[in-house]
């Protein structure tokens, strides 16, 4: 990929963050320093005008973990427009991942599925990628994932423990509770208290 590409595709970034309304004021300013900041970079390390291609190369690996890494419809906007523009990057999905592995890879990538899955399927562009099949696969998925993390809630809720081996996977169910605003669908708010409670003393 050459610079005047990559520059492209950095402005198809910035343009769809600074447009959705899905991101914190703060998140686009720290995107946006970010792009500016490669751009300043690659000029800099340029020779001649002409930048040194494993700088480029480098600094799209670094550039596009947001983008392979999210589960949204920026995501989706922005891998279609790279297709419509013909600007050819390969797209390392968490959603491939979670069909062949059966799960999500992390916490993160699950939140953001279960947060954004509706969006991402009135956008449309997955339909493309992915048969009927596969979607509602991923739906079941995304389905499992939560039920996993609140039977873990509730069984700790009754116990009033928390076992050493499911630690982690309390916290990151608690994060994913809390981001998804599932917690008033399953539990009263004294039962939350006590959830936090528990976490909190076995600490």
């Amino acid at each position: 990929m050459n610079k005047d590409t990559f520059y492209r595709m950095i402005a198809i970034g910035d343009e769809i963050i600074n447009e959705s309304e899905n991101f914190h004021l703060k998140v686009k300013e720290q995107m946006t320093n970010y792009s500016e900041y490669i751009v300043e970079r690659i000029n800099e390390l340029s020779e001649n005008g002409k930048p040194n291609l494993t700088f480029i190369n480098s600094f799209k690996k670094d550039y596009l973990i947001f983008w392979n890494e999210s589960v949204n419809k920026e995501a989706e906007i922005f891998w279609r427009k790279l297709e419509d523009e013909k600007i050819e990057v390969e797209r390392k999905e968490p959603l491939k991942y979670a069909l062949l592995k059966n799960r999500f890879q992390n916490v993160h990538q699950g939140m953001d599925a279960r947060k954004n899955w509706n969006a991402i399927i009135e956008f449309g562009y997955i339909n493309k990628r992915f048969t009927n099949n596969e979607i509602i696969k991923l739906e079941k998925i995304i389905d499992k994932d939560e039920n996993d993390r609140l039977e873990l809630l509730k069984k700790c809720f009754k116990t009033k423990k928390i076992p050493s081996t499911k630690y982690l996977r309390f916290g990151d169910s608690v994060a994913y509770f809390n981001n998804c605003e599932l917690f008033n669908k399953y539990f009263k708010g004294e039962e939350v208290v006590e959830l936090m409670k528990i976490w909190r003393d076995h600490k």
